[in-house]
């Protein structure tokens, strides 16, 4: 795949992020949510304060981290160009944006196994998944 689609994957996951959070922060009926299947998915607006898996630090704390793990992408995206590095780029730019914005994540889907997660964290999940995909394989992703 062309370095050009990898961009354009990974800004169009970006700008889904963002609309969909614009969007759910504007409508107060988010607050209650939008459940399929007796409740266990749908759409619920939900504020993490917290950093990855709930862990209990400061948003101070999780800026400092988050922009250490960007700047250790761009710097692995120099040395190489993978889809798994701009996904995980794009979506750790859109929930360090909510961080400085909001004071902490803006999280909307809920999910079955329990929690609430965000299109970011999808982006996140999918390029590191990509990543040892294409590592196991011996190929650059």
């Amino acid at each position: 795949m062309k370095k050009s689609n990898y961009i354009i994957i990974a800004a169009l996951g970006f700008v889904l992020d963002r609309i969909i959070k614009y969007f759910v922060l504007k409508n107060p009926s988010f607050e209650n949510g939008f459940f399929l299947f007796d409740g266990v998915f749908g759409l619920r607006l939900h504020i993490n304060e917290y950093f990855a898996w709930g862990l209990p630090i400061s948003n101070t704390i999780s800026i400092y981290l988050m922009i250490l793990v960007i700047l250790a992408l761009i710097y692995a995206m120099i040395r190489m160009h993978a889809l798994g590095l701009w996904l995980v780029l794009a979506g750790a730019l859109s929930n360090i944006l909510d961080r400085f914005i909001y004071n902490g994540v803006i999280d909307y889907i809920v999910v079955p196994w329990g929690g609430i997660i965000n299109i970011a964290d999808i982006l996140v999940i999918a390029g590191v998944l990509v990543l040892l995909f294409y590592k196991k394989r011996g190929h650059a992703a």
